[in-house]
């Protein structure tokens, strides 16, 4: 019951206030900011599709979240451009290199690479963070750029090219 408790004073915010409710002119930037984005990016995927080898891909489920931090939540420190482009290339290194070292040991060990999928994982996003920590560009979507490479095949088509 103590649990419960604490858990239900955390979840309606422990005594601190929420954050506050942005102007009314920020939510048609926010919706103008993220249209437009994600416009582009879709049209750069569409386009990728169909000059490259269709191994491309631009829209990718860290870009939503990237989108909600840096147009709804722009003041934020974790919002910060140097965060979103070195916070996500972060990721998707870190992704690429964790999957490849572990692709690399389950060819070694005589395994699926599905059978340390957990393993590889969680590896990959508790490294971003480190990283990310340390280079002083917390992302969280970064996380989820690693995340992604581990676990969708189609995505690892890219290789190296995947961070950029």
């Amino acid at each position: 019951a103590g649990y419960a408790r604490a858990y239900l004073r955390k979840f309606r915010g422990a005594g601190v206030a929420g954050a506050p409710r942005p102007h009314p002119t920020q939510h048609l930037w926010s919706f103008l900011g993220a249209f437009l984005g994600f416009a582009l990016l879709g049209l750069m995927d569409r386009a990728a599709k169909v000059w490259i080898d269709g191994s491309w891909a631009a829209l990718t489920p860290p870009f939503g979240a990237m989108a909600v931090l840096v147009f709804s939540a722009c003041k934020a420190p974790l919002a910060q451009p140097r965060n979103v482009i070195v916070g996500n290339f972060i990721g998707g290194t870190v992704g690429y290199l964790v999957w490849t070292f572990m692709h690399e040991l389950c060819v070694l060990l005589g395994k699926a690479d599905a059978d340390l999928l957990w393993l590889t994982a969680a590896f990959a996003v508790s490294l971003t963070i480190v990283v990310q920590e340390r280079l002083g560009a917390v992302l969280p979507p970064g996380g989820a750029t690693a995340l992604i490479y581990v676990i969708v095949t189609p995505v690892r088509a890219m290789g190296a090219f995947y961070p950029i």
